[in-house]
């Protein structure tokens, strides 16, 4: 829980090591491997056992890790824990530690990296936060602001590999779904992805203000936050601590006028934890209003970086906000100089100002490598902004096997910014004891193109089994938007032998009872630039890929029959999971003979022609059992026994994703129709041409009409079942009959 006295000296290292979780995100700007492999992994209950560890720190301290010598180099960074990059402008500099399990939830907020100075002998400021649900329930909004943060991490700076953990994360954390009651709202988290911290600051702190007291090691290099300071609060009078020999501060704060006429002081303090001196690194800001205070305290310093910026055109920051505390629960002096050890700066030459850290400037390389990820144990898939002028067969791949030369492998572009290449076998034990760096290079004297990042490879603690396969499945089978996450990653790594074990073994549990809200996304399903790619490959795919495909179909139509025979509302959100699964994976299919054909540069073989035509039509034709089953089996019937509002209340999140499904098959037969009558031709002399047949296939003209007669009414009934009206406006489509086709 938080403390109630916030003088109370808070030991961060019992803190981590009380209980045990299976969630961790962990914020920090700097980062300290070795420690944390070391003495972390090993002595905080709070990782030992945690198998979903994911580390956010700042690209320039990413950078200084992968550049270590390797002596020093990491040796569990993307096996046991994930590393990520932040890259701003600024700096990374949250300090915010979340942690999870099914039932409960710690959150240490405040001014300490994860690091053995910040956790250990720094003067730091910070709480932790706990959750256990049906007790202590009081912060539940401030875990939930948390991972919303965390979640705009992983969405700004889009790595697969972070999404996943976030995603386990929320999976395996279900309370963070919970309504929680916005009267019991205490405290603030605040960030700056979007706004800058001083006007939400403003807005929570009532006027007027009396008192403003600051602690920071860090200033600006000029005192242009005191005028900004007076100007929007305007207090009678401003206390500045911090201490001699760390501080930025420079003798222009002295020279401030608010400060000369004794308005502002600035008072040097020193700090110490049992007879032990301690290097200030708190940050806070206390607002005095009559009988009450304001007490803000994070990441950030008193600067313009921390204050005034945000997104990525400055630093990032996160602080705590606690209003509207009694005036005799907070001393500002004691909480700002614990040891009651102030002295009043006078003058320039009692100032000792510490040097500042210049700004790292990293080199700038023609390709950015964003990611690279082990799939199913032999192919690297890497993320890479690579310029248009750089040919993919000009470069490479090198990996930075520990004790080794390195290897360079070929790669294989999949799409604008996927590229992929498979490892050597004898080179995966590498690769599972260690971690390993890759880079882009020139393939003709293997130049470095590229910065170096950690392969991900992130194993099971139990069995050492890849996280990421395992995750498939149960993704997979939480949603239909998950259930395409997943499918979309198999077909942007172009690996035909995992997609279809993920078609056999993913099998979506038959469930009557809604879903949370956060698992009724619309599913997104990707016309991708890697299907394109694979050009007329797609079609062996296709092949590859049918039986497992008929087969998902068949198993999962059970369980659609089943949900018919029972007519729960409590069923709906698990049919129309089940429902828009199928649906799209026939799309998918349908897809994948299209783009093959499309692909073809010259005339199609009959023969080819004839076998995407049959499978085309076996695809269609399951959709329409499909939508039947949709409205004759379920809709129609549950619409005699429920009531329209709440058939609408299950089933209204989903009606649109219904609607562009429907939309996309329909859609699908004028470019089947365009490559009929350009590529699928009989030549004939003086220039004619007789376009091959659709013979009795589905896509034969008067069968297509029927066709799309029997699945545009049904998406009507069932529009009208779930709304009352039609809103979604069904274009008729006209099919004319070809003269003389073959």
């Amino acid at each position: 829980m938080a403390r109630a006295n916030k003088n109370v000296r808070l030991d961060l290292h019992d803190a981590l090591s009380r209980h045990t979780y299976q969630n961790a995100v962990l914020c920090t700007y700097t980062f300290e491997p070795s420690f944390f492999e070391d003495y972390c992994l090993e002595r905080f209950s709070a990782l030992t056992s945690n198998n979903n560890i994911s580390v956010c720190t700042d690209r320039g301290t990413y950078q200084k890790i992968a550049l270590a010598p390797e002596s020093q180099r990491a040796k569990q960074v993307n096996l046991r824990y994930l590393l990520t990059p932040i890259d701003t402008k600024g700096r990374f500099h949250p300090k915010l530690f979340l942690f999870s399990t099914k039932t409960s939830g710690r959150l240490i907020l405040g001014s300490a990296n994860f690091t053995r100075p910040g956790l250990m002998s720094n003067a730091e400021l910070a709480d932790v936060f706990d959750f256990d649900e049906g007790g202590q329930e009081e912060f539940l909004p401030l875990f939930q602001d948390a991972f919303a943060f965390i979640s705009s991490l992983a969405e700004g700076w889009p790595t697969d590999s972070l999404a996943s953990n976030v995603r386990e994360l929320r999976r395996t954390t279900p309370w963070l779904g919970k309504a929680a009651d916005p009267e019991i709202r205490s405290v603030r988290l605040l960030h700056n992805l979007s706004h800058v911290l001083w006007n939400q600051i403003m807005a929570m702190v009532p006027q007027p203000v009396d008192r403003i007291h600051v602690l920071s090691r860090f200033f600006d290099s000029s005192p242009v936050l005191i005028d900004r300071l007076m100007h929007d609060f305007g207090p009678k009078h401003l206390f500045l601590y911090t201490q001699n020999g760390v501080t930025t501060m420079t003798a222009d704060w002295l020279g401030h006028s608010c400060v000369r006429a004794g308005r502002a002081e600035i008072l040097l303090c020193t700090y110490e934890d049992e007879g032990r001196q301690q290097p200030l690194h708190a940050k806070a800001i206390i607002f005095e209003t009559g009988q009450t205070k304001t007490l803000v305290y994070g990441s950030a310093n008193f600067t313009t970086p921390a204050m005034l910026t945000h997104g990525r055109g400055g630093n990032i920051e996160t602080v705590i906000v606690v209003p509207n505390i009694p005036a005799k629960v907070l001393d500002p002096r004691q909480l700002c100089d614990p040891a009651n050890s102030a002295i009043k700066l006078w003058s320039p030459e009692q100032l000792q100002s510490a040097p500042r850290d210049d700004e790292e400037h990293l080199p700038t390389m023609p390709v950015r490598l964003i990611e690279a990820v082990l799939e199913n144990d032999r192919l690297l898939m890497m993320r890479a902004c690579i310029p248009a002028g750089i040919q993919t067969d000009s470069v490479a791949t090198k990996l930075h096997i520990q004790g080794s030369h390195g290897q360079v492998l070929p790669i294989t572009r999949i799409s604008d910014e996927r590229i992929s290449a498979t490892v050597p076998e004898w080179s995966l034990a590498r690769l599972q004891e260690s971690s390993t760096l890759v880079s882009i290079e020139t393939v003709a004297g293997q130049k470095q193109l590229s910065n170096v990042v950690f392969v991900t490879n992130l194993l099971d603690i139990k069995t050492q089994n890849s996280v990421r396969k395992e995750r498939h499945i149960r993704e997979a089978t939480q949603s239909a938007a998950q259930f395409f996450v997943v499918l979309n990653d198999l077909i942007r790594a172009g690996d035909n032998s995992a997609l279809l074990n993920f078609l056999n073994f993913c099998d979506i549990p038959l469930v009557n009872a809604p879903r949370p809200p956060n698992l009724r996304n619309r599913p997104v399903w990707e016309d991708l630039g890697s299907m394109r790619s694979l050009g007329e490959r797609n079609l062996h795919i296709c092949r590859t890929l049918h039986e497992a495909t008929l087969k998902f179909f068949e198993r999962h139509l059970k369980k659609l029959k089943r949900h018919t025979q029972s007519l729960a509302l409590d069923g709906v959100s698990n049919f129309l999971h089940i429902f828009l699964t199928m649906g799209g994976l026939l799309r998918m299919q349908i897809e994948r003979a299209v783009v093959a054909l499309e692909a073809q540069p010259n005339d199609i073989p009959s023969e080819r022609w004839s076998e995407c035509r049959e499978l085309w039509d076996v695809y269609f034709l399951k959709f329409r059992e499909l939508i039947e089953c949709l409205w004759d089996g379920y809709v129609r019937p549950l619409r005699s026994e429920c009531a329209r509002k709440d058939i609408e209340r299950e089933f209204g999140q989903d009606l649109e994703a219904i609607h562009e499904q429907c939309d996309a098959m329909i859609q699908y037969r004028s470019r089947i129709e365009k490559i009929r009558n350009e590529k699928c031709v009989i030549r004939k002399p003086i220039g004619q041409k007789t376009p091959f047949g659709y013979f009795h296939s589905v896509l034969e003209p008067a069968a297509w009409q029927r066709y799309t007669g029997i699945v545009r009414q049904r998406e009507r009934n069932v529009a009208n079942a779930v709304l009352g009206n039609t809103n979604h406006r069904v274009s008729p489509v006209s099919v004319q009959l070809p003269a003389g086709s073959v």
